[in-house]
């Protein structure tokens, strides 16, 4: 642009910026940068709900700011109490301030990430009695959508408000008779802890005991969370648990039906614990050892390693270039053979297929030995010392050449990966089902068959033929 011109455009920008951030300031004063460039923010969201609460978090959720929630309670002037809810949130990845200079500026805040407490995760994002799933979808549009920070945190206290209105209004308070022998129940399982040494390990969340977490640590010191909702029915109706396990904690029966003498409860969530530790710490020892292996010694393509998913079954790992091998470990079986699938172009699939099909798994050797062995040679790892751009090359191996994702929802919820692909060796492009129909149906050169397509490559225009029956 002509320095007179920029420079007018420059100044526009640096206003509207000023005015966002002046507001910011003065109705969120307690969200700080914590980037110079103003591409991170994190504070506390407060929310103001009037009328009497029945349900209130208990302070802090544990160490680290990440765990962070508490309540407040005031009057408004007619007398009303208004209770305050506190949320740590935190947003990054956010456009820099003044970047007029870039090719193309964003409008809006696409590609931030956000972080949250447990309590708000939790509220927005898997309170299922709380249409957590709706809020969680909504928050994460609205970020996609918003201008700025200060309209993103307008819209998020709205939801948040809503959410905690509605959470209110639907979970009653323990009545007495309930709550009384929970307490009684609570001060004997923290007794039981503090003989074990491992007290910190349940946090209460609400004052009357219907909310709770229970941490337990599995062979590699990872934790793992148990949050446990108690009914005013309690004990006929069993408390509801939420896990992050691979496997369903409701796979065990006999948690919610250990009752005592005269159909009492009494030590039913010490029995609870105690089942909860049994299955992490010994009944998933094999599979956590068997998903670290593969994690440390493999290049895992997903789920991405920056962010590990522990109920997740499956790696997929790279073998070379526009070549991947999914594997799907059994969590409760773990030292059997896995279930193997190989992605790519089928003329770089023959030999590992067939390998895989004569390789007798050894439970007796290391998983990553036995995958080593299958595709005859050593798994590539992660290489810190890679370039950026081997590293984007290698990482989009079994990607989609289109949409450049891994896996999509379809028109049906379910889901898709990559299962087409270009035969030309030195292409091996993959593609998704739903992705090359439309690429295919959008070029005039394409003719369709019945269910059948028939076109080129999007890469190298060699033949591609996609099946459209599974649509």
């Amino acid at each position: 642009l002509p320095l007179p011109l920029w420079s007018q455009q420059q100044e526009q920008q640096e206003q509207r910026e000023a005015g966002w951030l002046r507001r910011l300031a003065k109705d969120f004063p307690s969200f700080l940068p914590t980037r110079l460039d103003g591409t991170s923010y994190e504070g506390y969201l407060h929310v103001y709900i009037r009328g009497s609460a029945t349900r209130k978090p208990g302070g802090s959720m544990g160490s680290g700011r990440l765990t962070t929630s508490t309540t407040m309670t005031s009057t408004t002037p007619t007398g009303t109490p208004r209770h305050r809810h506190s949320y740590w949130v935190s947003v990054s990845c956010l456009p820099s301030l003044g970047s007029l200079g870039q090719k193309q500026k964003p409008k809006t805040l696409k590609g931030a990430k956000l972080q949250c407490c447990r309590e708000l995760k939790r509220l927005l994002f898997e309170d299922e009695g709380n249409r957590g799933s709706s809020y969680g979808e909504l928050v994460q549009r609205r970020l996609g959508e918003s201008a700025n920070l200060y309209s993103f945190l307008t819209e998020l206290q709205g939801i948040v408000e809503r959410a905690v209105y509605v959470r209110r209004d639907t979970q009653l308070p323990l009545p007495l008779e309930v709550f009384l022998p929970l307490v009684e129940e609570v001060a004997t399982c923290c007794c039981h802890l503090d003989r074990s040494g491992s007290r910190d390990n349940l946090v209460i969340l609400a004052e009357d005991l219907s909310s709770m977490e229970y941490t337990s640590r599995d062979c590699l010191s990872r934790e793992h969370v148990m949050s446990i909702r108690i009914s005013p029915d309690y004990p006929l109706v069993p408390p509801k648990v939420f896990t992050r396990l691979p496997i369903d904690f409701f796979a065990t029966p006999e948690v919610f039906h250990h009752q005592g003498e005269g159909g009492s409860a009494r030590g039913l969530l010490q029995h609870m614990f105690a089942q909860f530790d049994k299955v992490v710490q010994e009944d998933l020892e094999p599979f956590w050892r068997a998903m670290d292996a593969i994690d440390k010694r493999a290049w895992v393509l997903e789920p991405d390693p920056l962010r590990p998913d522990l109920s997740c079954t499956h790696r997929r790992i790279l073998l070379e270039k526009h070549v991947s091998m999914l594997v799907t470990v059994s969590p409760l079986d773990a030292r059997v053979a896995p279930q193997i699938s190989f992605l790519g172009a089928k003329s770089f699939l023959v030999d590992l297929e067939e390998r895989a099909s004569r390789y007798i798994f050894d439970e007796t050797r290391d998983i990553v030995d036995n995958l080593e062995g299958m595709v005859g040679k050593k798994l590539p790892t992660r290489n810190a010392s890679c370039s950026a751009e081997t590293k984007n090359e290698e990482h989009r191996a079994g990607m989609c050449g289109i949409c450049y994702s891994y896996e999509i929802s379809t028109a049906s919820n379910k889901k898709s990966i990559p299962e087409v692909s270009c035969e030309n060796k030195k292409c091996g492009y993959l593609f998704h089902v739903e992705c090359l129909v439309e690429w295919l149906q959008s070029d005039q050169s394409s003719r369709q068959t019945f269910n059948t397509l028939f076109g080129s490559c999007p890469y190298c225009s060699d033949p591609i033929i996609c099946k459209t029956a599974s649509l």
